[in-house]
């Protein structure tokens, strides 16, 4: 799935704003204090609320308190974040999550997961509403009928029957326990389970074990299951549905966010205990990084040409120390000098940090800062592998070399307003790009002296 929008509702600067996302390359630009951090947070969080999810559950402590990620530090209102992905067969999926504070902890109280025109499941507390979409059943039903129609004679249920009446279900009580989120499991049951209405009945199952671990009287059982849905998603017979649950919460999980590395924490040697997937903020897992990269027998192409065209003259390698750590170590192949982790240059390192971000293939990618201890030669390099990387990325910048080689239509302009602050698109983008020609202006030039 693809994101192509996000809405933040009162979240630190910004009051009510929608972000519009290219595939790609997405260029932050705008004065100090503006918001461009606070966006590239907002996934930060996110995926600390929805992805890596820890006990005890405080995906907000990285910010104190609730006051300090709130909008006008009011602890009244509610954060609000609402996605949209674009999905197999053209379809939309939206996944709306809101949260609050509880007793000075962060909780999400109301989510909504809403695949238009298919299916929408959304808690609020401990209600549960299940809405399905009848005309899409009906419209699919004949694709499907050869496929289920063993199943559904089996159980003494007419096809007629599946798509008659259920369109909304309400649950009540259901236990916040099972139910943290609700990307956290596979919920179909207004296509596959049968005798919703009926039974005032709804399954969950664990993703992780595949198990029933839930019904609304709170018994563990086996429901009878019908597989309705089609098409047939990698080779599974998968309900459109599961694809797009179980892909949210892999989409949370797999948001990446990078800061210009800690210097003195990448610099030190690091202790062999298992490789970790993504690299961490502020680059303190490079060592192991590199090390599994050399371990699976070479660096990636994507690393390999960026040495050989910013840096020709270097090659690494990671070497252990006497007591079993490991470190990166340059060997400079001009003079044959060896060189170990103090006298690294910075921008060696910062190249290396947001090249293993981008190989590690991240649902979205957020750096801040991007230009930090990067020669304008080496900073093009890395902005073209961003815009050719299928990564979805967001860069927060001051650079006009960024500005300039990303382009105006990669650019989302962030400003305060009384309003909160708000992000858009260059409008009119053909016209500008003549009248910059015209004038003989870059694109740097026009946002600096703020003439779009």
């Amino acid at each position: 799935m693809k994101l192509r929008r996000i809405r933040l509702r009162n979240w630190k600067s910004f009051k009510d704003t929608v972000v519009e996302l290219n595939d790609g390359l997405n260029v932050l630009v705008g004065p100090n204090a503006s918001g461009k951090t606070n966006l590239l947070e907002a996934f930060k969080f996110l995926k600390k609320a929805l992805g890596d999810i820890t006990s005890p559950y405080a995906p907000h402590l990285e910010w104190w308190s609730y006051r300090n990620i709130v909008y006008g530090n009011d602890e009244t209102k509610p954060i609000t974040f609402e996605l949209e992905f674009e999905c197999p067969e053209n379809y939309k999926a939206t996944y709306e999550v809101a949260f609050t504070n509880i007793e000075q902890m962060v909780r999400p109280i109301q989510e909504t997961i809403n695949l238009h025109g298919v299916a929408m499941i959304s808690r609020e507390g401990d209600i549960l509403r299940v809405v399905k979409e009848k005309q899409f059943i009906e419209e699919h039903i004949n694709t499907v009928r050869e496929y289920i129609i063993h199943r559904v004679k089996r159980h003494g249920i007419k096809i007629e029957d599946i798509t008659r009446g259920t369109e909304t279900v309400i649950l009540e009580k259901i236990p916040i326990s099972i139910l943290p989120t609700l990307s956290s499991f596979d919920i179909i049951a207004p296509i596959v389970y049968r005798d919703l209405a009926v039974e005032n009945k709804i399954a969950l199952t664990d993703i992780r074990t595949r198990e029933m671990v839930f019904t609304l009287n709170g018994q563990r059982t086996r429901a009878t299951r019908i597989n309705l849905i089609s098409p047939y998603l990698e080779d599974k017979n998968d309900s459109l549905f599961q694809y797009v649950t179980r892909n949210i919460r892999r989409f949370f999980r797999g948001v990446s966010f990078i800061r210009h590395p800690d210097m003195g924490k990448v610099r030190e040697p690091s202790i062999m205990a298992g490789f970790p997937d993504t690299p961490s903020e502020r680059g303190e897992t490079l060592n192991l990084l590199i090390a599994r990269m050399f371990l699976s027998g070479a660096l990636p192409e994507r690393i390999e040409n960026a040495l050989k065209n910013l840096f020709p003259d270097f090659a690494i390698q990671i070497k252990p120390t006497a007591d079993g750590r490991v470190f990166l170590s340059v060997t400079d192949k001009l003079n044959g000098a060896e060189i170990h982790p103090p006298s690294i240059p910075d921008g060696f390192y910062k190249l290396l940090h947001i090249l293993t971000a981008v190989e590690s293939k991240p649902s979205v990618l957020c750096i801040d800062e991007l230009e930090n201890s990067l020669h304008s030669e080496v900073l093009e390099y890395v902005v073209h592998e961003l815009k050719n990387s299928g990564v979805l990325c967001l860069v927060a910048t001051h650079s006009p070399v960024v500005v300039d080689v990303a382009g105006l239509e990669s650019l989302l302009l962030v400003e305060r307003t009384p309003e909160g602050s708000v992000v858009k698109r260059v409008e009119n983008l053909e016209q500008v790009r003549r009248w910059m020609k015209e004038k003989g202006l870059t694109p740097s030039e026009m946002w600096l002296y703020g003439l779009q």
